[in-house]
Order: C-alpha cells, then structure tokens, then sequence
C-alpha cells in the first residue's frame, strides 16, 4: 500500500492532464466514468477503501465496452479509439501493484498525448501537449526513482526533454512530411460544409461527388423518418441578382420553440471552419451556452467550428411551418430591373392565381412542364442568373431551382428565401444514427402564408 500511495497520484495526475482536451468531445458517461474511478481509487489510497477485486475490474470493463459499443456501434474511427484508451486508462490504475502494470499505465498516457493529434494540430494543443508529456515523463522517472520525490522527478523531466529538444528540431526538419499539415497527419478539420454566407449557382453541385462526412446524428429515440430528414443551416434571405445572401444582423430566441413531435438527438458535427451548427428542421433551442438560435430558426456558434464537436440537440419535426413573423418584409425584396423575363412570368402567374397557395402550384407545374433537367453540370450563366436558367439553359441542380423558385415567389409578391443545408442521411443498421455526407447537401425555398407561417416547399 504505501507504493500504491507514493505512484498512484503521480500516475493518475499523467492520465488526468492526457485525457482533459478529450473531454469537450467524448461522450458525457465517459468523462463521468474517468471521474468516477479516479475519484474513487485516491478516496481509497486516503481513506482505505477496498478495492475492486479481479472479477470487478473484469465486469468494469466489459461495461465499459458495452458503453462505447452502445455509443460508437461497431465503428472503431478515432472517436472510438479515444473513448476505449480512456476506458483503459480509468481502470488500469486500479492494477498497479507491480512496476510492469505501472509502466503500461505510463504507455497508455502517452497514447492518449499522441491522439490529440487526430483531433486537432492547432499550436495551442502542440504546446498543451509538451505540458502533458512532461507531467507523463515525470510519473515515468517517478516510478524508476523509488527515493527520489514527485517534484524532484518532474525537474527531471524537463531536464530530458531540454536536452532531447535538438534532435526533435533536427527529425522535424529532416524526416520527410505529408503536405499539409503540423506532422503530416491527414486533417479533418480541413473539410468544408460548402455553406458560406453567400449562395451562388454551383455552391451545391460541387458537393455532389464529395463522400466526406459532415457530421453523425445519433437518436435517443426512433430515427427520424426520410421526409423529415431536412437539416437546417444557413438561412438566405437577400438577392443582388445573382446569388443569395444570409441577412447581416438577426436577432435572437430567447427561449425554446414550441412544437409538435420533438426529437431529441446528438450530433457529432465535422469540422468546417464556419459558425453553422445543422439541426432538423425546426431546432426547438440552441444545443449549449455558446451558441445561439436565431429568428430564421438557424443556429450558430459563437466560434467557427475548427474543430470536432457534439451537441445535444431536440428539434420538432411535427410539420415544416412555423409562425415566426421575422424576416417576412426582407423576403419580399428584390433588386429593381433585375431578371426581367422571369418578373414577367410571375406577374402572369399572379393575374392567374387566387392566392399563395396556388401560385405556388403553378410555378412547380411550370417547372414540371417545360423540360427542365436535374444535373451536375449545367451551363454557365450571365448577370441575369434566373432568366437565363428559366428560358434558356432549363438546366441545373437544387440551388438553381431554389433561387428561381424563391424569385419568383417574391416577383409574385409571396415573401420567399432560401434555406442550405442536408437532405437525407445514411442509416447505420447496428445503431440508432444516421451518417450525413457532403453529398447530401442541399438548398430549398420557403414562402410564408399568412395562417400558417413559414411553410418548407
């Protein structure tokens, strides 16, 4: 026991400080497991709590599995690989009676210092990571050193890792590299969701062969059904004839959006560089303290998102309205002598029609009978973006439909604008989440009716 007392705390503060950048991003349970044994095991040394026995630790970690089965399915991608290193640095400690167990604990730190790097390479996790080797080096020396003290062997550690310093600069510089990155390590986090503050012909379709996921949904409940699967993003609502622009200033929802049919779900959000947190259609509130849900029912972080995520998410999926009466002037807006042809064809659809509901149906029926093609690559178009896809190309892919069809709309005088985000998402068979792909990006119109609000077409 009185080894126990003298290694433990060293080798348990190792673990700490390698795990602590993890717990932003692991699940809940597993911080709280990590807490939960550590806790218990220096209560123990302190007090002479028993320990658990062989068979105990054998069930701790069977749960233990069990768990990251549970949150993970039978993926084993970095995420996963984090979450069983942390599991098995939780309990190890619990075996430490001889210096071999002792060691391996050390190894595990270490392993958990390396994945950081599958995380993020930014500067700050370089230099939290020195931190962290050189607490694991001291434990190390530590527990060679049966006479000397903890602080004495953290001086010592520093003193190794000064005189390795030469020939890491000298293997940094040397050892050939991946471009790219700090260490040669593929990033993630250089991946982008196509959503920036402007929407312009093409934005979408050069998604459409990009297979990279975006982000993971996994449901506490039933998963969602397909027609419901719309994951919302960005909200456009100005148009300078062209392409599509988010509104500058919107202000916020202070509480939760009520609903029919609320869906509670975590999503495990991809890095993209933007302020975009993607929620099903419609986000009842905003997933934590640093982000905001807006008027336009978008939500965002305070930070851009540079790095892995999860949220804790409800949404109402009950129907695709909501009577929210922001943003109905600007949706109404569009820029003089611009598109003429196209202003035309509304204001004839207009003259024909009894009202919203059935200018909507004549501008899909318009679509529907004059030959227009769903493709990857149309052609190119000039300054009047909408006429030249309306009566000459009749080429394009969601976002040339989107902005005709929210133009439109708004020639007619039925307030109208554009939503970018997912459609869809692949169902994992072992497990209750769906994987969502750059290539299920995706752009559509909404047009508000005065009885029922903003109403998805």
């Amino acid at each position: 026991m009185d080894q126990e007392k003298k290694y433990i705390p060293a080798l348990t503060m190792a673990l700490v400080v390698a795990v602590l950048p993890h717990t932003l991003e692991m699940p809940a349970w597993t911080t709280a497991w990590c807490a939960l044994m550590w806790g218990y095991l220096l209560f123990s040394l302190r007090f002479g709590w028993p320990k658990p026995g062989r068979k105990l630790l054998s069930l701790l970690s069977l749960g233990g599995v069990a768990g990251l089965v549970l949150t993970y399915g039978v993926r084993f991608d970095s995420e996963a690989f984090v979450g069983l290193l942390a599991v098995m640095a939780a309990l190890k400690p619990f075996e430490s009676r001889t210096h071999r167990d002792r060691m391996i604990t050390v190894f595990i730190a270490y392993f958990i210092i390396i994945s950081s790097l599958l995380k993020s390479e930014t500067f700050s996790i370089t230099l939290y990571m020195f931190f962290s080797v050189l607490v694991t080096t001291g434990a190390m020396v530590h527990i060679n050193d049966p006479f000397g003290r903890y602080g004495a062997s953290i001086r010592r550690a520093g003193i190794i890792m000064v005189q390795a310093a030469p020939l890491m600069i000298l293997i940094f510089l040397l050892f050939p590299r991946i471009e790219g990155s700090l260490l040669g390590l593929r990033q993630n986090s250089r991946a982008e969701t196509g959503f920036s503050d402007r929407l312009r012909p093409g934005t979408v379709a050069s998604l459409a062969e990009n297979n990279e996921v975006a982000f993971r949904a996994e449901f506490k409940g039933p998963v969602v059904q397909m027609e419901k699967r719309y994951w919302r993003g960005v909200v456009f609502q100005q148009f300078n004839g062209h392409s599509w622009d988010r509104q500058a200033m919107v202000p916020e929802i202070k509480q939760a959006v009520a609903g029919k049919e609320q869906v509670a779900y975590t999503l495990s959000l991809q890095p993209h560089n933007q302020r975009w947190i993607f929620a099903l259609d419609i986000p009842a509130k905003a997933p934590s303290s640093r982000s905001s849900l807006y008027q336009d029912f978008t939500i965002r972080s305070q930070r851009p998102v540079t790095r892995k995520r999860r949220y804790e998410m409800l949404s109402n999926t009950g129907d695709n309205s909501a009577v929210n009466y922001w943003g109905v002037e600007q949706a109404g807006i569009l820029p003089q002598k611009s598109n003429p042809r196209a202003q035309k064809l509304a204001e004839k659809l207009l003259r024909d029609s009894a009202g919203p509901h059935e200018i909507v149906s004549r501008v899909l029926d318009y679509f529907r009978d004059n030959d227009f093609i769903y493709t990857l690559n149309p052609p190119l178009l000039g300054r009047s973006a909408v006429d030249d896809f309306l009566f000459e190309s009749k080429k394009g892919y969601c976002e040339h439909y989107a902005s005709a069809f929210a133009f439109l709309m708004r020639a007619a005088g039925v307030p109208a604008r554009v939503v970018g985000g997912y459609l869809g998402g692949e169902l994992n068979p072992w497990g209750r989440y769906l994987i969502v792909r750059q290539s299920d990006a995706h752009a559509w119109v909404e047009v508000w009716y005065p009885k029922h609000g903003w109403t998805r077409v």
